[in-house]
């Protein structure tokens, strides 16, 4: 079969930094992925995406040992506001993850894995079956592709703003309730290597259908004594 496999890094020394992480795990997605655009950003498809790769990451904080640690422990998770797309923690805070809320969304806590207060960044390994021929991942023109993969990125990380958030509200009467995240921002995307297939399911009847394996691992990118657990 026809596969083809596109790899670009943001951050070319990133990984050697304090060698492998400790931390890999797969996200899976199946359904839609359309193209965001200037006129068209696709917050309700982004949150929607988000709320598929919730529970997994959910289940990751129950069963990975380093963050069933934190959990175990009864450590604390100090919640902020996110403003201007940062977390608005204070210089002096030091506990390794937090919880974030947004104005219009108090009582909603998202839960990012890596954020810049930390010093998590991650790969992302994606194999990527889709209608069509393989290849075609980047196209200098700002194509069909791109403009997905921006779809895919902005629904790992926080919202923003309420607006980003479109269903949150549904459950905001819930004040415990906690909506895990992979990132902060996508900026903490150090590495993508994308491989595309054919997707040969007979029922896919959308040209934006997707079928995604994720793989994700976590590394250090600015060394601090909150993540020394997450380097060898």
């Amino acid at each position: 079969m026809d596969v083809r496999e596109s790899c670009y890094r943001e951050w070319p020394d990133a990984a050697e930094i304090v060698g492998e992480s400790a931390v890999k795990f797969t996200l899976h997605y199946q359904g839609d992925l359309p193209a965001c655009t200037q006129s068209n950003t696709r917050s309700k498809e982004k949150h929607y995406l988000r709320g598929k790769f919730n529970p997994q990451l959910e289940r990751l904080w129950k069963t990975e040992p380093l963050l069933e640690k934190i959990i175990n422990q009864r450590q604390p998770f100090y919640a902020f506001r996110v403003t201007g797309g940062r977390i608005a923690s204070p210089p002096d805070h030091d506990a390794m993850h937090e919880m974030v809320w947004l104005d219009g969304l108090e009582n909603y806590w998202f839960v990012p894995l890596a954020t810049r207060r930390n010093g998590l960044g991650c790969r992302l390994d994606i194999k990527w079956m889709r209608p069509g021929r393989p290849g075609s991942v980047i196209n200098p023109n700002g194509g069909d592709l791109d403009n997905r993969l921006k779809t895919l990125f902005d629904a790992l990380r926080i919202p923003h703003e309420a607006k980003e958030a479109r269903g949150a509200d549904d459950r905001a009467g819930k004040p415990s309730e906690h909506f895990y995240c992979l990132l902060e921002d996508d900026s903490l995307i150090t590495d993508v290597c994308i491989a595309t297939e054919p997707l040969l399911a007979p029922e896919s009847t959308s040209p934006s259908e997707s079928q995604l394996a994720i793989g994700v691992t976590l590394h250090v990118i600015a060394p601090n004594t909150m993540n020394r657990d997450y380097g060898e």
